[in-house]
């Protein structure tokens, strides 16, 4: 399909609004961002305030028993004196407003109850709630807290405290009947509590105990079973619809005391505004960065457009094989080009002669390379029991050998660092913790990489088989310095070291992997090796001439590698 052509100008405000876009999609991502963090901290605020007002709840209950397990020990209820003991029981009424205290026969008789004046005639009992709190009671003889009922009495809805006690050697019920509104007060002077919220309180028969709004037309209505199955568990969250048709969030808070629910609602409108507000934000933040993107686009193309232009006639000018000279365009990338065109001319002349030095160097290195491997094979095979044993030594060299040349290809074979080779020979090989490497960087040349990779791997190998690392706890220190005034030039000094393996002793003889590292070091480093078998572990030191200029003390922060 063909292109349609356009100017720079309109690209570069292809370019602007591309541009623009990751920040509107940056913008919109933090916007959601933002949306859920905030619905997240609400949901914790919506929860963290039902089990605050359910603590106040149960403050106030836990109250209420103490005062009738006081009232329960009164002297004249004790001597049979009722009239005296309604007197007492009216001043612990006083002190729960609204309430009313009573004393009842478990067949639900009532022998007083400070609603009505002492001597009149009391009704009896039957409400179902209080029943099964009775029972409750009975049973267990323990306080029982009742749900939400209707006094027989008042006509009035209330909860109950329910205590048991003896009187006239028989089991009755002390109890105190607490209104609604008690526990509305409390939930309203809570501070946690935003304006915009709605607080039920229900009981555990899913009716409304309180509710700070309209509390008086919905005390006593039963919560929807689709609410009541979300429930689950005694802490959470859901979304819902309250009993007036309003959207909202709800977090819930189930009293271990009172088994009653303090659910705490905010309306879906109001988060829905924060979504509202960041979008609306984001919005107009990615229009005014497209508009400006666009403009900024405009005004650049007239101060690139002209040098690209001049680059065209001189790239003409080239193909005419006419001299051409460079220029400053203002821009880095244009003056590249420039200087580019400028010196094509050579560049074509020098083609030919850097192909052929890079066969010769290619030359140059694959008999080096073929030369080392021929030597590690003619090694290995010397003290080879077996093939397999040859086959083992030999190819775990060639792995080392391979890792040395994998570090001086990202040197492009000038150098390779040390702690690059002590990471590819023996850290990333062996178990975490097993071994730490530190040293300040090192620049070792072909020859002096290839070797220390070998002797590495020589020692790492004897510690696998037979050293540290065989045992769980074991581990290897390897450590190194560099001394660039000593004398005859800079010299590397390095230094292994194993401890938590088994018990070390001096061989009687050397073996081939020792006379191997001690050879490779003197020989093809021209420096010292000495291996030290103490009982705790082995230690290794070599010392050999860097011979490689461009490392200062202290020019670079050691490297530090552990596994």
């Amino acid at each position: 399909m063909r292109r349609r052509k356009h100017n720079f100008r309109f690209h570069l405000g292809i370019l602007g609004a591309l541009t623009a876009v990751p920040f509107i999609l940056a913008g919109a991502v933090l916007a959601v961002l933002y949306v859920n963090s905030e619905r997240a901290a609400t949901e914790h605020d919506l929860v963290n305030t039902a089990k605050d007002l359910s603590s106040s709840i149960d403050r106030e209950i836990t109250g209420g028993l103490s005062t009738l397990r006081t009232l329960a020990y009164a002297q004249s209820l004790a001597q049979g004196d009722l009239a005296a003991f309604y007197q007492h029981a009216s001043r612990v009424a006083g002190m729960f407003p609204g309430s009313l205290v009573g004393l009842r026969r478990p067949d639900g008789r009532q022998l007083l109850n400070t609603a009505r004046a002492w001597g009149e005639p009391l009704s009896q009992t039957k409400d179902t709630v209080l029943n099964a709190s009775d029972e409750a009671a009975l049973r267990t003889m323990q306080p029982v807290i009742s749900d939400l009922y209707t006094g027989a009495s008042t006509g009035q809805r209330y909860v109950m405290l329910n205590v048991p006690v003896m009187y006239e050697g028989a089991a009755h019920f002390l109890n105190i009947a607490i209104p609604p509104e008690t526990f509305l007060r409390l939930i309203q002077q809570s501070s946690a509590v935003s304006q915009d919220w709605l607080v039920i309180l229900i009981d555990r028969n899913h009716r409304v105990i309180a509710r700070t709004r309209d509390h008086e037309n919905f005390v006593g209505r039963s919560a929807s079973d689709g609410f009541i199955q979300k429930l689950t568990g005694t802490e959470g969250v859901v979304s819902s619809t309250t009993l007036d048709g309003a959207p909202v969030i709800d977090g819930y808070y189930k009293s271990p005391l009172s088994g009653w629910t303090v659910i705490t609602a905010m309306p879906v409108s109001a988060v829905n505004q924060s979504v509202r507000q960041a979008a609306i934000a984001v919005g107009a933040a990615g229009a005014l960065g497209l508009i400006c993107s666009l403009l900024f686009a405009v005004l650049y193309s007239r101060y690139v457009t002209p040098p690209i232009w001049r680059l065209r006639d001189n790239a003409l000018a080239l193909s005419r094989r006419e001299r051409v000279a460079s220029f400053n365009t203002g821009i880095v990338e244009l003056n590249a080009v420039s200087e580019t065109l400028a010196s094509a001319s050579a560049s074509l002349i020098r083609d030919e002669e850097t192909k052929s030095q890079m066969i010769k160097e290619l030359n140059h290195r694959v008999k080096n390379s073929l030369a080392t491997v021929l030597s590690i094979a003619r090694q290995s095979a010397t003290k080879a029991d077996d093939f397999t044993a040859f086959f083992e030594t030999f190819s775990g060299r060639l792995v080392a050998l391979s890792q040395a040349h994998d570090a001086l290809s990202e040197g492009e074979w000038v150098e390779a660092d040390m702690a690059e080779l002590v990471q590819r020979v023996c850290v990333s090989v062996s178990g975490p913790g097993r071994i730490a490497a530190k040293g300040p960087p090192v620049p070792l040349y072909p020859r002096a990489a290839l070797t220390i990779g070998m002797v590495l791997h020589e020692l790492y190998t004897n510690a696998a088989k037979y050293g540290a690392l065989t045992q769980p706890e074991g581990s290897v220190a390897i450590e190194w310095s560099v001394q660039p005034h000593a004398p005859g030039g800079a010299t590397v000094t390095a230094q292994w070291a194993e401890q938590g393996g088994p018990p070390v002793t001096a061989p009687e003889r050397k073996s081939f992997g020792t006379r191997f590292i001690e050879e490779s070091i003197r020989h093809e480093l021209k420096g010292t090796a000495t291996f030290d078998f103490r009982a705790e572990g082995l230690i290794f030191r070599c010392e050999f001439p860097l011979r490689q200029q461009g490392l200062a003390a202290g020019a670079k922060a050691p490297a530090d590698t552990r596994a």
